[in-house]
């Protein structure tokens, strides 16, 4: 039953999944350490419906999910600076299979956050409008590795109330308040494969793109942004939205016959989304928060999508000294 659940948690996400569950040691003037586990997962789906694919043509899909048991966690917290680290902690792996870290610096009005992770083994969970089943032998793609960084500056000059430093900050007691202004953001998503991202069996309906090796993608954003944390007693519940344009670029290679680079951009839009939730006492605190971002990257001939979601809980005592 917690497999299926597990499994059912992972589908939401197309990019990235990261459920943790922590222990949290904080001191009373805001400086906490977290440490637990968590299961990563990021899903990659290409599909071959590009800016220059016909919309009545036919839709295939390839979705991959990395090769990840769980990872180690650990965090800390001083004043408004935050810093993380992960690594898969599977023993019978000779390399790490995930890692990633992770910097945030926080103030009432404004902050920045930056993480990165990077995956090294994936297998294909699921295909759609193919009509030759896929053989086992091609599920497994060990060599497909893929590099994620995420950097967003927040500002929120029109507010009530609100403090964007405390709002994500579980070991903090909240005030309710409502915030709104922008977030300029910035991905960069790197990934490489020696055998080629689309399997042998499914070659046919990508064409010339079927021997895609690797790719560099990246995407700026300007988005309107607007946040609130609603408090009662030591329960509070935060929430921070964005959405806007933006302008991606592409370069990525095939190599059939011959090595063939493809460079490229467009205009797109992304979003995020973040919530908190808990409990905040003078000894004690709780929360459980999520998180969902959604780079897209329309190639010519392809388009790479996805959520990143990560979904967190979190529990911990404070002391002062």
């Amino acid at each position: 039953m917690n497999h299926y659940i597990l499994r059912l948690n992972l589908s939401l996400a197309t990019i990235i999944l990261t459920c943790t569950s922590q222990l949290a040691y904080s001191k009373a003037n805001g400086s906490h350490i977290n440490m637990g586990i968590s299961y990563p997962s990021l899903n990659l789906k290409i599909s071959d419906q590009g800016q220059e694919t016909a919309s009545g043509s036919s839709k295939h899909s390839i979705v991959y999910e990395p090769v990840v048991a769980k990872a180690g966690h650990l965090s800390y917290t001083a004043g408004y600076l935050s810093l993380s680290y992960s690594r898969s902690i599977d023993e019978e792996e000779e390399k790490p299979q995930f890692s990633g870290g992770s910097i945030k610096w926080y103030r009432s009005t404004y902050g920045f956050d930056i993480d990165h992770q990077q995956f090294e083994s994936f297998q294909i969970t699921n295909g759609s409008g193919f009509s030759l089943a896929l053989p086992n032998s091609e599920i497994n793609k060990q060599d497909l590795r893929v590099n994620l960084t995420t950097a967003r500056v927040y500002i929120l000059p029109f507010r009530k109330q609100y403090a964007f430093s405390v709002s994500f900050e579980p070991a903090v007691k909240k005030k309710t308040g409502v915030a709104a202004g922008v977030m300029f953001s910035g991905n960069d998503l790197t990934f490489s494969t020696n055998q080629g991202l689309i399997p042998q069996t499914w070659k046919i309906p990508f064409g010339n793109n079927a021997g895609f090796v690797d790719a560099n993608l990246r995407g700026n954003y300007l988005q309107l942004c607007a946040a609130f944390t609603l408090a009662y007693g030591p329960s509070y519940f935060s929430f921070l939205g964005a959405v806007g344009p933006g302008e991606q670029s592409y370069n990525y290679t095939v190599n059939t016959f011959s090595e063939n680079t493809n460079t490229g951009t467009n205009r797109s839009q992304a979003f995020l989304l973040k919530t908190q939730a808990g409990l905040v006492g003078q000894t004690f605190f709780t929360a459980i928060s999520t998180s969902i971002k959604s780079p897209e990257y329309t190639l010519d001939k392809l388009t790479i999508a996805g959520n990143q979601q990560e979904t967190k809980g979190i529990t911990g005592f404070k002391w002062a000294w």
